[in-house]
């Protein structure tokens, strides 16, 4: 199917979010610009992303408000993603970035379907 095609053709992509801008009220900055990394995120269809940001601390990822993207994207990442790797960065004073990289939830299980589906056709 093309989507599997899709898939397989992205698999091995990561997407890289560098200090996306922080989401902001619809009337402060362009909705363009403040939901960058939460569309981002919802078209990307690879199974990696590195974010290098502020990260919530805590699950209440609901009011979360930093200096990098913001709640929606927190949402999804928490939601979607599995946490793999997190790197300290030197940061500011009262900052909190990190360097982290997530992977697709369910990765594993699509891999292994992907894997018995061509050995029965084999």
């Amino acid at each position: 199917p093309p989507q599997q095609q899709q898939q397989q053709q992205h698999r091995n992509d990561v997407l890289l979010l560098c200090w996306p801008p922080r989401e902001e009220a619809p009337d402060e900055v362009r909705a363009d610009v403040s939901g960058m990394a939460a569309a981002a995120l919802r078209a990307y269809s690879g199974d990696t992303v590195v974010y290098v940001g502020e990260v919530p601390t805590t699950q209440d990822h609901h009011h979360m408000r930093g200096a990098t993207s913001g709640v929606a994207f927190h949402r999804a990442l928490h939601a979607e993603w599995t946490l793999r790797r997190e790197v300290m960065l030197p940061h500011w004073p009262g900052a909190c970035d990190s360097l982290t990289v997530w992977e697709r939830k369910g990765r594993e299980v699509a891999a292994a379907a992907a894997a018995a589906a061509t050995t029965t056709a084999s």
